[in-house]
């Protein structure tokens, strides 16, 4: 299963620069949400773009870049409705480079 975590330029330049990606847990601005880093089993479909937004709640700043991986499946799933999408892992965690069968150009893609 595909996993995406979704982040600014300057969080994606610091993963990226990593030959095994660093994921770090934070406190969250949002005081309902656990400290952690998050991810999403939905992939930004441009047509769906405000429903995908709407449902994952991911911040405008951080909507330019994605990183997509295969679920190693440590992850948890957040409380409530999002848990069916939106998974994270209470500590930092690391991801080495896995190379994924898919039909675009990079394992990185910038999103518009």
């Amino acid at each position: 299963m595909s996993l995406f975590h979704y982040t600014d330029r300057t969080g994606f330049n610091g993963i990226r620069s990593q030959p095994i990606w660093n994921f770090k847990a934070a406190r969250q601005r949002s005081s309902h949400l656990p400290p952690g880093a998050f991810f999403t089993l939905l992939k930004l479909n441009k047509p769906t773009a405000a429903l995908f937004f709407a449902r994952t709640r991911i911040p405008r700043s951080k909507r330019g870049f994605v990183f997509q991986f295969r679920d190693a499946g440590d992850l948890i799933p957040l409380d409530g409705d999002r848990g069916r999408f939106v998974l994270y892992s209470p500590v930092d965690i690391a991801r080495w480079i896995i190379p994924w069968p898919r039909t675009d150009k990079s394992l990185l893609a910038k999103q518009d």
